[in-house]
């Protein structure tokens, strides 16, 4: 009887061994996909962020040959105007601000199988002081900063959430001449 109870108490340690190292392969395995997540994330951050620096700095600049080096006529309503409905119709920089979408994501398991996911993607426009662009500027100025974030959950974040990636830029209307 004795070792009859010793063989079902051996049993269990060996049953609760193994399953605290599943939870564990399993935990790191949560880990490693959450950060591929995370990286796939940033690749439809990066790609929104890099279409968006690659327009013009503001509506009235577009098609002039002189490069602006004041603030005069800047738009000071930032967002898409009336005549721009939907992102195939915005044409600089700051008719993005407030734009939002859900791009989707592929994730491909060891198994081959293949899972796509949804990324929220936010953005804002603002006006920033050229020599502190960490800081907002108060009216137009020749600095914007776009920043885009990114939230995994494919879903509108709750009020206050962080984002899982979040990149940003400033822009000024001589970025292209530097940046190409």
């Amino acid at each position: 009887m004795q070792q009859t109870l010793l063989a079902v108490l051996a049993i269990v340690v060996v049953g609760l061994f193994a399953l605290g190292q599943q939870q564990d392969v399993a935990r790191s395995e949560r880990a490693v996909y959450d950060r591929e997540m995370q990286e796939r994330a940033a690749e439809k951050v990066r790609e929104l962020l890099y279409e968006i620096q690659a327009l013009p700095f503001d509506e009235v600049d577009i098609g002039s040959p002189s490069i602006r080096t004041n603030t005069s006529g800047l738009t000071t309503n930032l967002g898409p105007g009336s005549d721009e409905p939907n992102r195939s119709y915005y044409d600089d920089v700051d008719d993005f601000n407030g734009y939002v979408t859900v791009a989707t994501v592929n994730h491909d398991t060891a198994e081959g199988g293949d899972y796509a996911h949804q990324v929220y993607l936010r953005v804002a426009v603002r006006y920033v002081r050229p020599e502190t662009p960490d800081q907002a500027a108060t009216g137009a100025s020749l600095a914007k900063e776009i920043i885009v974030e990114g939230f995994y959950g494919g879903t509108a974040p709750a009020p206050g959430e962080e984002p899982d990636v979040r990149l940003s830029q400033v822009v000024t209307p001589t970025w292209h001449q530097i940046h190409g």
